[in-house]
């Protein structure tokens, strides 16, 4: 694979300001993009792109296996930020849930 192909990558967190730019500079490049989505994210910047969605979340294993599946590339630009939450829900949504993603992709045999 030369470094000019055209790959899939999977974003986590397509909709937030981080990831959104990642997705654009994804398409800008050419690669096609495909996006995990939870079903109260705004998606209307995905859709004008046309970039490929999977409904649910970072807690949802099979949603992370729909998602990696055919994909080079895994960009996780998902996270739980700000200033309120325990501990537990900031080390649920941020640590485990990444775990599940690295097990999915290396499942999935991503690069």
């Amino acid at each position: 694979m030369t470094t000019n192909s055209t790959r899939t990558i999977f974003i986590t967190g397509a909709t937030g300001l981080v990831g959104s730019h990642a997705a654009e500079e994804a398409l800008r490049r050419g690669h096609r993009v495909r996006a995990l989505v939870r079903a109260s994210s705004d998606t209307r910047r995905l859709d004008q792109w046309g970039v490929e969605q999977v409904q649910g979340d970072l807690a949802d294993p099979e949603a992370l296996r729909r998602g990696v599946a055919g994909a080079e590339w895994v960009f996780n630009c998902a996270a739980k930020v700000g200033d309120w939450g325990t501990l537990e829900e900031f080390r649920r949504l941020n640590v485990e849930a990444f775990r599940h993603l690295l097990d999915a992709a290396s499942d999935a045999r991503v690069e």
